[in-house]
This record gives C-alpha cells, sequence and structure tokens, in this order.
C-alpha cells in the first residue's frame, strides 16, 4: 500500500513539474499615453468589441504599428489591432514591447514601438506576466482586426 501511495505521488509530482516548466514569466514595460488622439483609436476598439457576438472581458489585444508607403510615395503610420482571448499570443518569445491596460483590457503592443514615441512611451514600471512556453493558438477566425491610419494630426479608421 506504501509503495501505491509513494508511486503515485512520485507521478504527480512529475506531472505537476512538467505544467509548472512550461510556464515562464516576463516583465513588462507598461506604456504612458502621451497624446489623447490614441485614447480615440482604443475607445473605437472597445466601441465595436463590445458590440460583437465574441466580446467578452477576458480579450487582451495585441497593437502592431507599421509603416506604409502612399500612392504619392509618403510613410504612413498604421497601426493594426487584433483581439485575441488568451494574451499568451501577444508576449510569447518576447514579443511584448510594452503594454497597457485600458478599460479591464490588456492591449501589448508587440512590434515597433518606436513607431509609436509621439503617442506612447514605456515607462520604469510594468508587471510580470506568465505565460506557456509551447502556448499554441486556436484556428478561430472570429476575431476582429481593426486598421487606423494616423492622417492630418489624427487617427482614421481604415479597415475592420
Amino acid at each position: 500500500m506504501k509503495k501505491k501511495i509513494l508511486l503515485i505521488l512520485l507521478i504527480l509530482q512529475i506531472f505537476i513539474g512538467y505544467i509548472f516548466a512550461q510556464k515562464s514569466i516576463i516583465f513588462i514595460n507598461e506604456l504612458k499615453i502621451l497624446d489623447s488622439a490614441f485614447y480615440q483609436v482604443l475607445d473605437t476598439v472597445m466601441f465595436y468589441e463590445k458590440q460583437s457576438i465574441y466580446y467578452t472581458n477576458s480579450l487582451s489585444y495585441g497593437i502592431f504599428p507599421f509603416k506604409n508607403i502612399t500612392t504619392n510615395g509618403d510613410s504612413i503610420l498604421c497601426i493594426k489591432i487584433e483581439g485575441y482571448p488568451d494574451k499568451d499570443i501577444f508576449i510569447e518569445d518576447n514579443r511584448a514591447k510594452g503594454y497597457l491596460l485600458y478599460k479591464n483590457h490588456y492591449f501589448f503592443v508587440t512590434n515597433n514601438l518606436s513607431l509609436l514615441n509621439k503617442f506612447a512611451l514605456p515607462t520604469k514600471c510594468g508587471k510580470n506576466f506568465d505565460y506557456y512556453l509551447d502556448f499554441i493558438a486556436s484556428e478561430d477566425d472570429r476575431w476582429a482586426i481593426y486598421i487606423f491610419i494616423y492622417y492630418c494630426g489624427k487617427f482614421v479608421l481604415y479597415d475592420w
């Protein structure tokens, strides 16, 4: 009987150790918003998200700033924002360069943070996030993608 209990405890310990070995912790700097125009972007996303059938209070969002070339050769700032139910997709492999908590949702800037330096800067404050190293995203494609362009001093929802 003692051997069975020890064997069960050993198997349980190995199983628990395996689960926690797959989990990691990453420190991500909090972002400070410098320009209220950026809040308008977030408010627009939240407005449309709350109307969707898949919306929950636990959704997280990825912010992907990038430059695009216009037809006349100018460079224009664009921001793609995607929602997803699991924050791990935005922070895996040190992808997140900064985060902000807005209306109880996490928004993670995942690349090109320097493109947003007029609107948001990382602070020295931040938070430890735990995530799973072997995170596998679901093939669910119902999550909206928003594309904003910065034009004439304001953000415009270009595509949704």
